[in-house]
C-alpha cells in the first residue's frame, strides 16, 4: 500500500499519524511471512492432496482479505476511514472482484485509496494463488493442489506445467490490462481513471473512481468497456490458444464464448421488444440495458444507469444473467456457462435415454466430449448448492432487515454478491447494518472459491477443534 501511495504522490496517511506505523508493520510482516513460507516449502517433496489445497487456498484468501482491510481502518482522512466490519466488507469485495462498496462517496477519497481498491480487484480477479504460483513458487508438489483449489482448471494440466501455465496466464492478464488502459485513455478517461477502470474491468470487478460508475462517459467508451468485460469473462484457455497461434481464433469462439455474447444480446432484444410494445423504446434505454446485461453476465458490475429504477421483472432478468456468469477458467464467477450447458445436455440425454430400452447404453456427451459421470454429478450438485445458498442468504437478510428492501431487491443484491458482480440496488452501502454486511461477505467468499474449499476449510477447523478438546 505504501508503494502505490508513493507512486501516486499523494499520501495515504498522515506521516505524523501513529497508524502509519501499523500499516507499514503489517505490510512488512506479510512480506516476511511470505518469504519464510516460500523458502520453507520451496523444495518440499511431501505429496499434497486436493483437500490440502482447498484448505490452504481458503486460508490464503481469508488472510489476504484481512490484510487488505487494514488501509481502510488506518487511513487518517475521516472520509476514507471505515468501521471495522465495513473495512472487511470493502476488502472482501475487492479481493473477490465483486465491486459492492461500503463508501457513500468515492469521489472524495484520496487517489491512493482508490488505487488500492482497484489493485485488490486486479489481484483478486486473476487469483491470489494463481499469481503466487506464477512468480513465487517454483516446481513444488503443492502447485497442482493450490491451482485447483482456487477453482481454476485448464486442458492438459500436469504438475510440471501448472506453474508455467500460471506465468502465461499472468502475462496475458497484464497485456489485456494494458489494452484496456489504452482504449479507455483514447475514449476520454484521464490516465489515472483509465488505469483504475482497466484493472477492475479485466478483473470483472467493477470498482470505479466515480460515484455513477461509467455513466458520465461517452457511448464509445461504454462499448470499449463492453469489449474489455467480454475479454475478462472469456476462458484464459481460449486467450492462451490465440496468443500461441492466431490460427486458433476460430476455436476462440467456442460454445461458451458464443453463448456469453448471445445471451445478453438476446435479453436486450427481448427488452427492446417489450419497451417498444409499451411505447417506451429508445436507443438510450436499450443501450443502458445492454450494458447492464453484459456487466451482469460477465460479473463486472460497471453501470451506466441506476439499476434500482428498473422494474422487478427487469431486475429478475438481470438476476438470471448474474447467476449464469461467464466462461469457466475466466475472471468471472457465478455458476458459469459451462454448467448451464451441462445441465441442458443432461436433460436432453435423459429424454433421449427414456426413448430407448432400459438395457441400451446411451453415452453422455457434452460439447462433443464424453464426460465422466462424477464430474457431471459434481457440477449439478454445485449448481444446487449455489442456488440454495442464494435463497438462504436472501431470506437471512430479509429476516434481519424486516423486509425493508423488498424480496426482489434483496435477491438482486445477494445474487450480485455471490456472483461477484457488484451491481447494486441499494441494499448494501454505507448504511448497511452489520448483519447484512456479514451475510454478503460470506456469499462473496463462497461465490469466489466455488463453495467446496470452504466446506473443506470448515470441516478441517472443526476436526482440529474436536481434536484439541479431546486432548484436554
Amino acid at each position: 500500500m505504501a508503494f502505490e501511495s508513493a507512486w501516486i504522490k499523494e499520501p495515504l496517511i498522515n506521516v505524523h499519524d501513529p497508524t502509519t506505523d501499523i500499516v507499514l508493520l503489517v505490510e512488512l510482516a506479510a512480506i516476511l511471512i511470505g518469504l519464510f513460507l516460500t523458502r520453507t516449502y520451496m523444495f518440499e517433496t511431501m505429496p499434497i492432496t486436493i483437500s490440502d489445497g482447498f484448505f490452504m487456498v481458503a486460508l490464503a484468501w481469508l488472510v489476504v482479505s484481512l490484510l487488505a482491510s487494514i488501509p481502510y481502518l488506518a487511513v487518517s482522512l475521516p472520509q476514507a476511514r471505515l468501521e471495522p466490519y465495513k473495512a472487511i466488507f470493502e476488502a472482501v469485495s475487492g479481493i473477490t472482484a465483486t465491486g459492492l462498496t461500503a463508501y457513500s462517496n468515492v469521489e472524495v477519497l484520496p487517489k491512493s485509496i482508490l488505487f488500492w481498491r482497484s489493485l485488490t480487484e486486479w489481484i483478486g480477479g486473476l487469483g491470489v494463488v494463481t499469481m503466487f504460483l506464477g512468480f513465487i513458487i517454483h516446481r513444488v508438489p503443492v502447485a497442482m493442489a493450490l491451482y485447483r483449489g482456487e477453482g481454476r482448471e485448464s486442458e492438459s494440466i500436469r504438475m510440471g506445467s501448472v506453474i508455467e501455465l500460471s506465468k502465461r496466464i499472468t502475462m496475458i492478464y497484464v497485456a489485456l490490462t494494458l489494452l484496456a488502459i489504452a482504449l479507455f485513455r483514447i475514449f476520454g478517461m484521464s490516465t489515472f481513471d483509465a488505469i483504475n477502470h482497466a484493472m477492475t474491468a479485466i478483473a470483472t470487478g467493477g470498482f470505479s473512481t466515480k460515484n455513477n460508475s461509467l455513466a458520465g462517459y461517452s457511448v464509445y467508451l461504454h462499448y470499449s468497456a463492453i469489449f474489455i468485460m467480454f475479454l475478462g469473462a472469456i476462458s484464459f484457455d481460449s486467450h492462451l490458444k490465440v496468443f500461441q497461434n492466431i490460427k486458433n481464433l476460430k476455436s476462440f469462439f467456442n460454445m461458451e464464448t458464443v453463448l456469453l455474447i448471445l445471451l445478453p444480446a438476446m435479453f436486450t432484444a427481448l427488452y427492446g421488444v417489450v419497451t417498444f410494445l409499451r411505447g417506451e423504446a429508445s436507443f438510450l434505454r436499450t443501450h443502458d440495458y445492454l450494458f447492464t446485461a453484459v456487466s451482469a453476465i460477465t460479473g463486472t458490475g460497471f453501470s451506466v444507469t441506476n439499476v434500482a429504477n428498473y422494474s422487478d421483472l427487469t431486475k429478475l432478468t438481470i438476476i438470471l444473467l448474474m447467476v449464469i456468469g461467464g466462461c469457466y477458467g475466466s475472471t468471472s464467477s457465478a455458476l458459469k456457462i459451462l454448467r448451464i450447458i451441462i445441465l441442458v445436455d443432461v436433460i436432453l440425454w435423459l429424454l433421449k435415454k427414456s426413448s430407448y430400452p432400459s438395457s441400451t447404453i446411451v453415452p453422455l456427451r457434452i460439447l462433443g466430449r464424453q464426460f465422466r459421470i462424477e464430474n457431471v454429478v459434481y457440477s449439478l450438485l454445485y449448481s444446487m448448492i449455489y442456488l440454495i445458498s442464494l435463497f438462504v442468504a436472501s431470506l437471512a437478510i430479509l429476516l434481519f432487515t424486516g423486509n425493508s428492501h423488498g424480496f426482489v431487491n434483496v435477491l438482486f443484491e445477494v445474487a450480485s454478491a455471490q456472483g461477484n458482480v457488484g451491481l447494486s440496488v441499494g441494499v448494501s452501502g454505507s448504511h448497511m447494518p452489520v448483519s447484512t454486511a456479514i451475510v454478503l461477505i460470506i456469499v462473496m467468499l463462497l461465490g469466489r472459491l466455488e463453495i467446496t474449499p470452504w466446506i473443506v476449510f470448515i470441516h478441517r477447523i472443526a476436526m482440529m477443534m474436536a481434536s484439541a478438546r479431546s486432548e484436554t
